[in-house]
């Protein structure tokens, strides 16, 4: 059995990386998505050493440097909850995607949507 920090470092971060921007691609209209982007922003606002996401500007610009964000908070393990945000909506889509059924996409986005309203509760593991 793969301990709870074996499977954020070998199994999570690789997953993040590989499926970030193919998330936000299919979700960037979502409200939940839009909201932890302007968390990242927000944080980035904050802290110089994060790449900035800017207000303005196209799908595809917005979206490259929100990945670029997130990659870089996972480069240095930041452990803000902006980026705890992404890597639990991405964990609840890894844990689901073998379920194949036409409504899971909506399954996940609900799923995180309610991590924000605390209506689950997920064991802390990263």
């Amino acid at each position: 059995m793969q301990s709870p920090s074996s499977f954020v470092a070998d199994v999570l971060f690789p997953y993040i990386r590989r499926e970030l921007r193919a998330y936000l691609t299919a979700n960037w209209a979502n409200e939940q998505t839009q909201q932890d982007v302007d968390n990242l922003r927000k944080l980035a606002e904050e802290r110089t050493d994060l790449p900035h996401i800017p207000k303005e500007g196209s799908k595809e610009d917005l979206l490259e440097a929100a990945v670029k964000n997130v990659t870089a908070q996972m480069d240095v393990d930041l452990k803000s909850t902006a980026l705890k945000g992404f890597q639990l909506c991405l964990l609840i889509v890894l844990l689901t995607s073998t379920q194949q059924s036409a409504a899971r996409p909506h399954v996940d986005l609900r799923l995180c949507e309610w991590r924000t309203e605390r209506r689950v509760s997920i064991v802390k593991i990263f």
